[in-house]
């Protein structure tokens, strides 16, 4: 049987469709779909019935990446729909293992591999041309990434010392 793992990079509003599309084509392959647990609701009537995985599992990330590269498929399909706050679920698509990537967009279907890199530039200029609006408003990737380095770094320091001054005054 084959192996196909789908990644659900986008919105439900903006997924339900491709995603539905996806899942009828590749029926007989059983898909293992990958999506955020928020949009789970969302996209219950499509996926129903479907092997269903979270893009943020517990256990670390590294072991999820290694798990997940351990496995391999034959084909692995991500949807590209520009919706930057999914990078995730996109780095996800591109490190896990598969004789075949395919990435799904507005305009059609890219292969992602070496040889359709004048395609995937071709896309990402278009993609610059015809952006999504981000949740987080202009500049919304590099604010996103700011907030996560700030969590990642000064957010724990500032929240250690936080919970140590809460620790000393309630004794």
């Amino acid at each position: 049987m084959t192996t196909v793992r789908v990644f659900a990079s986008a919105p439900a509003a903006a997924a339900r469709e491709p995603l539905a599309a996806i899942l009828r084509e590749h029926a007989g392959a059983a898909p293992i779909v990958y999506l955020r647990d928020r949009d789970r609701s969302g996209l219950a009537a499509v996926l129903e019935g479907r092997d269903l995985r979270s893009d943020k599992p517990g256990g670390g990330r590294l072991a999820f990446v290694r798990a997940l590269r351990a496995e391999g498929a034959e084909l692995a399909v991500a949807l590209w729909l520009g919706h930057d706050e999914y990078w995730p679920a996109k780095a996800l698509f591109l490190l896990a293992r598969a004789k075949r990537k395919v990435a799904v967009t507005e305009r059609g279907t890219l292969e992602v591999r070496l040889s359709s890199v004048p395609a995937l530039l071709a896309h990402a200029t278009w993609r610059r041309k015809h952006r999504v609006p981000s949740p987080y408003g202009r500049g919304g990737l590099l604010r996103a990434l700011l907030r996560w380095a700030y969590r990642a770094t000064l957010g724990r320091v500032i929240g250690a010392l936080v919970t140590a001054v809460r620790y000393s005054l309630s004794r």
